[in-house]
């Protein structure tokens, strides 16, 4: 298995690394792996470490539609990718699936991609980005209610308190 990830839950970072040669089965078998992971589910930032690939053989069409895909979901995914020919099919993958370049970045360097992720989802301007079952982020008591609803996810808040204020307005509403 060429994909291998773990969540950093002190962190609060879905970190998936992908190493060898990789085929069209392999990633789908990834896509259904993650599917089933709840800090990806839930909208976990993702930082997707590619500089141990030694071969692509993905085909365009498979990566078109899973980018089409992951239009729906929120996550922010900073894709390490030294390789010229994994840089550029990551880049086709942020194309397709981020038109507005905002939630996904492809670098080349490792550190760089490190430094993107935390400034964004810790924000320079200090928002708080409330991330289903990442209370930390936006600690409310009963904050897990919001998931059944999906109503929160990647909204930015200027401090806890809009945070809080916002789930409560949205559960008075019904």
């Amino acid at each position: 298995m060429p994909f291998s990830f773990h969540p950093d839950e002190r962190r609060g970072i879905l970190h998936i690394r992908a190493f060898g040669k990789i085929t069209d089965a392999e990633l789908v078998d990834l896509l259904d792996r993650l599917s089933h992971e709840p800090s990806f589910v839930t909208g976990w930032p993702v930082l997707s470490d590619c500089s141990a690939v030694t071969a692509v053989l993905i085909s365009s069409s498979l990566i078109e539609s899973f980018a089409k895909a992951a239009r729906r979901r929120q996550n922010l995914a900073a894709i390490i990718a030294p390789n010229p020919v994994v840089f550029g099919l990551s880049r086709m993958y942020q194309i397709f699936s981020d038109p507005a370049d905002k939630r996904i970045h492809v670098f080349a360097k490792a550190q760089e991609a490190r430094v993107w992720l935390s400034e964004d989802t810790y924000s320079k301007k200090s928002r708080l980005v409330y991330r289903p079952g990442l209370p930390s982020r936006c600690g409310a008591s009963g904050m897990t209610a919001a998931q059944r609803f999906g109503e929160f996810r990647g909204e930015l808040f200027e401090t806890h308190a809009q945070c809080v204020q916002q789930f409560q307005d949205r559960v008075q509403r019904g």
